[in-house]
């Protein structure tokens, strides 16, 4: 007589942390023997996994104790006149978590102009509901940004991003009936790179500024023609110093100020300062007087042969790169 199968395994839901049983009915004669499968591959009874059999009804008793205990199990049962299988999926209860497995990072980055790709992997069960924010701003489906959630990540897609108005701090927020968790991402956009490829060796571009690698290379449509490519990394100008301007010490020929970093650098490092100083009643700034080095730029001393203390000086900071 060949192998029966008069009750099916059935779905199973139970909490993360403990235990969940799948069964199902199995006869036949001989008495067949019964194996039970994940993912093609046997398993074998453990503190894990623990097999039980009456001879008709066949149980499989699971100890939870990660989200990938979720899945699809067989149960198989063979003897001498054939063989049947059966399965069942086993799904977990937990509230969300970001997933071990694949860390975040403290920071993200991408380039002016291209696409911001954020993915999270996460566990929790029911599938939690995924918001996506901007700052305190909730981000919603549009054409410039793609919010992709599945049962196991959820991704977003930010194009064309610019650094005044896509740089910050993102925040995923994921919620089930067990429980909420969020996380905060910090994204910085720098300069644009682009690539032109052109005959000539001179390119007018006003008000941007640009960085510029040259280099010689062959053009397939053109093979006796030299083609010089560039590679532009376009920058924002950084914002202004941040105050207030602050007069550390008045000594007998200099004097002493500081000032905070830019809140932007425009997406590059600050290389230098320039201060510049007038009398109070002149109109127009002097000549810079200092050009201070990005290290130490937020202190700078001001040395002058004759300095008449009761003249009301002004200064300036600029930083550049």
């Amino acid at each position: 007589l060949k192998v029966n199968l008069p009750t099916n395994l059935e779905n199973v839901t139970t909490k993360l942390g403990e235990s969940g049983t799948l069964t199902c009915g199995i006869i036949g004669r001989p008495l067949p023997e019964i194996k039970w499968y994940r993912f093609g591959k046997e398993l074998i009874q453990s503190r894990k996994y623990k097999m039980s059999s009456d001879g008709r009804n066949h149980s499989l008793n699971i100890l939870t104790d990660e989200q990938e205990d979720e899945g699809l199990y067989t149960c198989r049962a063979i003897n001498e006149a054939g063989e049947i299988e059966t399965s069942g999926k086993l799904r977990l209860q937990a509230a969300p978590q970001f997933h071990p497995g694949f860390p975040l990072k403290e920071k993200y980055f991408a380039g002016a102009g291209t696409s911001l790709r954020l993915h999270v992997v996460y566990i929790g069960r029911p599938i939690p509901q995924i918001m996506w924010f901007y700052g305190k701003k909730p981000l919603n489906p549009s054409e410039n940004v793609i919010i992709e959630n599945t049962e196991s990540y959820t991704h977003l897609v930010v194009r064309n991003v610019q650094r005044k108005t896509n740089a910050g701090r993102y925040k995923v927020q994921l919620s089930n009936s067990f429980g909420t968790i969020d996380t905060v991402l910090r994204v910085e956009i720098q300069g644009k790179t682009k690539r032109d490829k052109i005959a000539q060796t001179h390119i007018k571009r006003p008000s941007v500024k640009a960085s510029i690698m040259k280099t010689l290379c062959m053009s397939s449509k053109f093979q006796s023609t030299n083609i010089l490519s560039h590679f532009y990394i376009f920058l924002d100008k950084p914002c202004i110093p941040e105050g207030p301007l602050i007069v550390e010490a008045l000594l007998k020929s200099s004097v002493i100020i500081s000032w905070k970093v830019p809140s932007d650098d425009g997406g590059s490092v600050i290389t230098n300062y320039i201060v510049e100083k007038r009398e109070a009643k002149e109109a127009p700034l002097r000549t810079p007087v200092l050009s201070a080095g990005s290290l130490r730029a937020v202190t700078a001393e001001l040395k002058s042969q004759t300095t008449i203390w009761r003249n009301v000086k002004r200064y300036r900071i600029s930083g550049c790169h």
